[in-house]
């Protein structure tokens, strides 16, 4: 009894003393994270115009990431007239550490807040617009970080102030120019690299209200754009062609063209232009450009809100025969337009086979020659992708809004907006046939198996699809532009 005794007191010792050494904590090589001071500046990039500010205003913020940080881990320095008051979030430095810094600055984005995607940094607000940015080695001194980020433009980067006393945040306003694209920042990897978001060139560019020393000589506010332009168009002599909406898609459309304008001279020159008030613009009543939210071949498209030749939007508006700009009284098989006429005009001399050329030139297309700029016939590629059951609902109608015309709405369902297409029949001989029943509406693209025949659309109340016929037909033209 007592030998169990003892064996059973020498296995709790042996029990206390395990535990002893378990709950003996072993040191750890800790480092506290020290207090940093910031001592950092920012510049201004010099924008020699003064269409837009060329200096801080008080409120503005600039988000400082650090490469060894971990997301959404970040420095917020906002501008308050004099100088830059520094507010952390989640940052932990230490003595010694050494990195990256990158500085973003978004207009119109003092109010965003920072999160964390993974490893990448995401803003909570993201406008379409131009940015600053620029990035910095740092190395934690006496606990001090200090620097200057020498903040740019990225490369492509302009703005357009449209200029307007009566400027509102509630007006619904885009710019659009085929050369243009918008533009904003998705994310920054946690190697401080800038991720872009883009939309196809031509998109709409939001308007922002910018009231905040307009250099135009005098205190006024307007609208301001940016986005990139096309690395062709840059330093080099262009054709713009402005479209200016006002009040989304119902609301009042403008135009404005340059001829052999150059914007992007250099880093800092014409970055910034201004463009006339909207009263100095030309209005478009009848053929809007509907956005339907469609981008072919990295091209925002848009569709005419009518006809060629129309007055409005259910107007049958003018036939042509495919490759002419002028209608006729009568739409002849044997017509003479591009024909040889010598071996009793079978033959083609233009755009045929053996000549390579299967696409309408400006020349040569109704559209254009009719209302100019950019407007033209559609290629076969955009009405297939405007017949894509997934992107464009069709919807058969015999009486559109009370105009006892029939036809197809076709309403994206990207953007929202539609347009109508009358059922405006065709052009044979002298005969006006099958209006009110079917459309029939030309590509510019040729049918190359035939030259005799091009590719058009047409639809009844059943069916809408494309295929090709005579290119002597009187067909009706909905146009595009970019």
């Amino acid at each position: 009894m007592k030998k169990s005794l003892v064996i059973l007191c020498a296995t709790l010792v042996a029990m206390v003393a395990c535990n002893k050494e378990i709950d003996t904590p072993v040191p750890q090589d800790v480092t506290e994270p020290v207090a940093i001071t910031f001592n950092l500046n920012v510049t201004h990039p010099d924008v020699a115009t003064k269409a837009v500010k060329t200096g801080w205003e008080t409120d503005d913020v600039v988000f400082v990431f650090f490469s060894n940080q971990t997301a959404p881990a970040y420095l917020e320095m906002k501008w308050n007239g004099s100088s830059w008051v520094n507010t952390e979030h989640g940052l932990s430095l230490a003595e010694s550490e050494s990195g990256t810094m990158t500085a973003v600055f978004l207009p119109f984005g003092s109010d965003a807040t920072v999160s964390a995607s993974g490893t990448s940094y995401v803003f909570s607000k993201n406008p379409y617009s131009y940015y600053l940015t620029a990035s910095l080695a740092y190395t934690v001194t006496g606990g001090v970080v200090e620097g200057t980020f020498d903040m740019q433009i990225p490369a492509g980067f302009v703005q357009f102030f449209v200029d307007n006393a009566s400027a509102s945040s509630s007006d619904v306003i885009e710019l659009r120019e085929p050369h243009l694209t918008p533009v904003c920042i998705a994310s920054v990897s946690a190697a401080g690299a800038v991720v872009e978001s883009t939309l196809a060139h031509g998109a709409p560019l939001p308007g922002y209200v910018y009231d905040k020393e307009v250099k135009t000589g005098s205190d006024s506010k307007g609208y301001l754009f940016s986005g990139i332009l096309a690395s062709g168009a840059r330093n080099v002599s262009t054709d713009y062609n402005f479209t200016l909406v006002s009040g989304g898609f119902y609301g009042n459309y403008y135009s404005k063209s340059y001829t052999g304008k150059t914007f992007y001279r250099g880093v800092s020159d014409g970055r910034a232009i201004k463009l006339p008030v909207a009263a100095n613009w030309t209005e478009v009543n009848d053929h809007k450009p509907i956005d339907m939210g469609m981008d072919v071949d990295g091209k925002r498209v848009y569709w005419a809100a009518c006809n060629v030749g129309a007055d409005n939007s259910w107007d049958y508006g003018n036939y042509y025969a495919w490759g002419e700009t002028v209608t006729k009284t009568e739409y002849k098989e044997n017509w003479s337009n591009y024909f040889d006429t010598t071996d009793g005009g079978s033959t083609f001399t233009k755009y045929n086979i053996s000549g390579g050329k299967t696409v309408l030139g400006l020349e040569d297309d109704a559209a254009n020659k009719t209302w100019g700029d950019t407007w033209r016939i559609p290629t076969l590629a955009e009405w297939k992708a405007l017949l894509n059951s997934t992107n464009f609902t069709w919807t058969w109608t015999s009486d559109y809004n009370g105009t006892g015309v029939a036809g197809r709405t076709v309403t994206s369902n990207v953007s929202g907006n539609f347009i109508f297409l009358p059922a405006a029949g065709f052009r044979r001989n002298a005969d006006f046939i099958n209006a009110g029943p079917y459309g029939y509406y030309w590509s510019s693209s040729l049918e190359t198996s035939n030259s005799g025949r091009a590719y058009h659309v047409w639809f009844d109340n059943d069916n809408f699809a494309w295929r090709y016929d005579l290119r002597s037909y009187g067909y009706t033209v909905r146009a595009v532009t970019e």
